[in-house]
């Protein structure tokens, strides 16, 4: 597999959920909203999407941040520089990518879970 594969999961990742978030807020109540939405299968789906970028990028050299710069994110050592590091690693497109659809299949999950929520306590779920 292929930095272009991780490429094509980046547009996946991206493109995927705008469809289902469509359905959460323009029609929070349809019964083709909660047939897509109530399983948890969409959150499943991308959440494998992520697990491929993250698999193929540990396997192509120079596909992920050096393990020394990833520490420094977590270095709390008064000198240390936590956000400068996390921004070196964004020099690696395929950590872009695997950052990238983690934050949408998290964001799916928890609007997906806030939308349920809403829905079982009989409140207004349109997104605001």
């Amino acid at each position: 597999l292929t930095s272009e594969d991780v490429r094509a999961a980046f547009s996946w990742a991206t493109f995927g959920p705008q469809p289902l978030w469509l359905l959460l807020v323009l029609f929070p109540r349809a019964a083709f909203t909660r047939a897509v939405m109530k399983p948890i299968w969409p959150i499943v789906a991308f959440s494998l999407v992520h697990l491929f970028i993250v698999v193929v990028s540990a396997g192509q050299d120079g596909g992920t941040a050096p393990l020394a710069e990833f520490a420094g994110v977590f270095d709390a050592a008064p000198e240390a520089d936590p956000q400068g590091a996390m921004m070196g690693m964004m020099r690696y497109p395929n950590f872009v990518t695997e950052e990238w659809s983690h934050v949408l299949t998290w964001d799916l999950f928890v609007g997906r879970w806030i939308w349920a929520d809403g829905l079982r306590r009989g409140v207004p779920v349109r997104a605001s």
